[in-house]
C-alpha cells in the first residue's frame, strides 16, 4: 500500500497477516506521512495500525502527538481517545479525543478542547479544524478570548490566520464594560470591525447605555457602534 515500516525488531504472524514491531518504529506512507512510536501492532487484513507510547504523526502541514493512536492505513485516518495535541505554524490544539483525516487535512476534536494562537485562546466542546485553510468550526459552548475581549458562541466559525469569525447561535461579544448580542455575529479581529444582525442588544454598564435594533456595526477603534433598523436607545440618568 505504498508504505514502508522500519523498526529495531518485529514478529510477523504469516497465517494471520499480523505483525508486531518494537522500538524506533517508523512508518512512511506515500513519502508525505510519517508516523513514529515505541510499539506497533498491525493487522494487514483490516489495514489498522495500533501505535503505543511516544506516538508522533507528521505530515507537511502539522504534527500530531499522543500516547495511543489507531491509524487506518487504507483510509489514512488517525484516532486518539486518551488525549492528544496537534501543532502547525498557526495553532496548537489539545483535546481528550481526536480524529485526523490526512486525505483532506481535516481534524475533529472533542472534550476539553483548547486552541492557542498568537492572537487568541479558545475553549470549546467540539471543534473541526482544517490545517490548510485554518478554518475552525465550533459545535457547542465556545469562548474565544483575545487580549481584552471575548467572543462566545454555541455554533460558529473562526479563522486562526485571518481572525475572521462568524457566529450563529447564542452569541455574545464582551469588551470590558461593553457587551453585544445578536442572532448572527461577524467579527474581523485584524480590522477591529464587527457586524450584528437581528435582535441586537448593546449594553455599556459604565456609561449606563443600552442600544437595541435589527442591524448593528461595531468599530473597536474609537469604540463606535451604529445601530439601524428599528433602533432604540436607553440612557440612564441620575433620577431614572
Amino acid at each position: 500500500d505504498n508504505a514502508i515500516l522500519t523498526c529495531d525488531s518485529a514478529v510477523f504472524y504469516i497465517d494471520l497477516n499480523y505483525f508486531e514491531a518494537f522500538k524506533n518504529v517508523h512508518i512512511n506512507q506515500a513519502d508525505t506521512m510519517n508516523i513514529y512510536s515505541d510499539l506497533l501492532n498491525y493487522d494487514g487484513n483490516s489495514k489498522m495500525a495500533h501505535l503505543i507510547n511516544n506516538v508522533k504523526m507528521v505530515d507537511p502541514t502539522s504534527v500530531l502527538t499522543t500516547n495511543i493512536l489507531d491509524y487506518d492505513m487504507g483510509l489514512r485516518i488517525g484516532k486518539y481517545l486518551e488525549g492528544g495535541k496537534i501543532v502547525n505554524k498557526e495553532v496548537t490544539i489539545t483535546s481528550k479525543r481526536g480524529w485526523y483525516f490526512a486525505n483532506n487535512n481535516d481534524a475533529w476534536f472533542k472534550q476539553n478542547v483548547d486552541i492557542v494562537t498568537p492572537q487568541v485562546k479558545i475553549k470549546s466542546d467540539s471543534v473541526k479544524y482544517n490545517t490548510v485553510s485554518n478554518w475552525t468550526d465550533f459545535y457547542g459552548q465556545t469562548n474565544i478570548k483575545g487580549k481584552d475581549d471575548n467572543l462566545y458562541t454555541e455554533r460558529g466559525r473562526y479563522n486562526t490566520k485571518t481572525e475572521e469569525a462568524l457566529f450563529g447561535l447564542n452569541n455574545l461579544y464582551t469588551q470590558n464594560t461593553k457587551s453585544l448580542k445578536g442572532d448572527s455575529l461577524f467579527y474581523n479581529g485584524k480590522k477591529g470591525y464587527g457586524r450584528a444582525v437581528k435582535n441586537i442588544v448593546f449594553i455599556d454598564t459604565q456609561d449606563k447605555l443600552e442600544l437595541r435594533g435589527q442591524l448593528g456595526e461595531y468599530y473597536k477603534e474609537g469604540e463606535k457602534i451604529i445601530v439601524t433598523d428599528h433602533a432604540y436607545v436607553g440612557l440612564a440618568t441620575a433620577d431614572s
